[in-house]
């Protein structure tokens, strides 16, 4: 309060602006840099505690403090009743954007508000749903400058970048901060650095962009070139690996190196007993493995393969090694409800044969053809293997089925599943195939089950 009483009431606003009667740790942080300072100091003293702090708070964001003044004239119903109706956020979601960002109560409607609003709306080509959810991100977008950031921004992405107008837009809705980053000391460093140091060109840029947007909103020296040296000199994975593994999965760039990226790549080499070059080929192929948490995501699986389908470690590990991607699926809702199935249909499977099948689509694939084969007399001529591998058009010739007819037994399949009802000859989790039957079809499987393994019996 001493502040305000030594520099006047002009003050006000740009502190309000800050948080400081928000309560805020930073606006504390502010006011103990402001306050010891004697008036002896003057204008410069003061000026210097208050714009060194300022800056610490809104760089990067770019908020524009002379509008938190200039929207003194209006009031927090108004901006209440312009988020709910005008920008179609709702009550919840207007209270959500101001809790979130207080400099809203401040906000002149039509002065500041409403224009940016359309200009996200109709300049940045967001649409009043996208801008909408952008705004609900990031509520603090409304508060930046139309002339130092939001409009060049918009330009650099739409046309410099060659994102083009939709492009633009996904990528601010998905990351609506990247509309408070500098074009000069943010934007343009990072696309030199991918395009040109990284060596992906300008496609390639846009490609990591368009698919990790935030990517812009990193540190070029303190992320991108670190991660990617990791990546290619530790890990081993060369520039060309390092490459295919940004363009397949760029959120890697926004990951620790030392908090997770280190100690993932120890579990893959160590804990799943990949080595070195297992890991590096199971990176490569499958590069979202690296975004995955090892507790939640990695884990689960290699126990399931493990311990469950009773492939043990170095059979897990050889699994792993040779279809990565199953690493994605749902233990609950992908891999026992197909090995489940395959052990039913196919009860003299083997394991390698059993995991290496499960990453295909149970009801998109697997269901569809078993159940044509059974209806036109074909049950038990094929190896699981064989009837998954074919093509459409080689299994159709096969089994004597038009395309037609097999399209639609897919489209019936698929809508079973999406109503939820149970469907023949696919046992959820839980039902069908009992607890002991399906332990026992796993041992059989796993001690291999003699020449007519995989061959069907229904």
């Amino acid at each position: 309060m001493r502040v305000l009483g030594c520099m006047g009431p002009d003050l006000r606003p740009y502190i309000a602006h800050m948080g400081i009667f928000a309560g805020t740790r930073a606006a504390h942080c502010v006011a103990r840099a402001l306050l010891p300072l004697p008036p002896s100091k003057g204008w410069c003293g003061w000026g210097r505690a208050f714009l060194g702090p300022a800056r610490l708070l809104s760089r990067g964001v770019g908020d524009e403090l002379p509008a938190a003044a200039a929207g003194n004239d209006g009031n927090a119903a108004d901006v209440r009743r312009f988020l709910a109706e005008e920008a179609g956020m709702g009550a919840a979601g207007a209270s959500k954007a101001m809790d979130g960002y207080p400099p809203l109560h401040n906000y002149s409607v039509e002065g500041k508000l409403a224009p940016t609003w359309r200009f996200l709306v109709e300049g940045a080509g967001l649409g009043k749903e996208r801008a909408a959810k952008a705004i609900s991100r990031r509520p603090n977008v409304l508060g930046f400058n139309m002339q130092t950031n939001l409009a060049p921004t918009v330009k650099f992405l739409q046309e410099e970048m060659g994102l083009g107008r939709e492009g633009a837009a996904a990528a601010i809705t998905k990351f609506p901060r990247l509309l408070g980053c500098s074009v000069t000391n943010s934007l343009v460093p990072t696309v030199r650095y991918l395009e040109e140091e990284l060596g992906l060109g300008k496609e390639g840029a846009v490609k990591v962009i368009t698919r990790y947007p935030q990517v812009l909103g990193l540190s070029v020296e303190k992320n991108i070139a670190l991660t990617v040296r990791y990546l290619e000199e530790e890990v081993g994975l060369g520039i060309e690996g390092t490459v295919k593994v940004i363009i397949g999965c760029p959120q890697v760039l926004g990951l620790s190196v030392e908090n997770n990226l280190a100690p993932k790549v120890r579990y893959l080499e160590e804990e799943v007993g990949l080595g070195r070059a297992g890991a590096v080929k199971v990176i490569t192929r499958c590069p979202s493995v690296l975004n995955f948490s090892v507790e939640d995501g990695i884990a689960p699986k290699v126990r399931f393969l493990a311990e469950e389908v009773g492939l043990g470690r170095k059979g897990a590990a050889h699994a792993i090694m040779q279809s990565p991607t199953m690493l994605h699926y749902s233990i609950e809702h992908k891999l026992r409800p197909t090995l489940r199935f395959l052990l039913e249909n196919f009860p003299g499977i083997i394991a390698a044969m059993l995991v290496g099948i499960a990453s295909y689509s149970l009801a998109g694939r697997l269901i569809p053809r078993v159940r044509l084969m059974r209806r036109h007399g074909h049950a038990g001529r094929f190896t699981a293997s064989t009837m998954a591998t074919m093509t459409t058009a080689k299994f159709c010739e096969k089994v004597g089925v038009t395309v037609e007819e097999y399209d639609a037994e897919v489209a019936t399949c698929k809508k079973e599943q999406e109503d939820k009802h149970p469907i023949h000859g696919a046992p959820r989790v839980g039902t069908g195939v009992g607890e002991a039957a399906w332990a026992a079809g796993l041992a059989g499987a796993g001690a291999g089950a003699g020449a007519g393994a995989g061959a069907g019996t229904a």
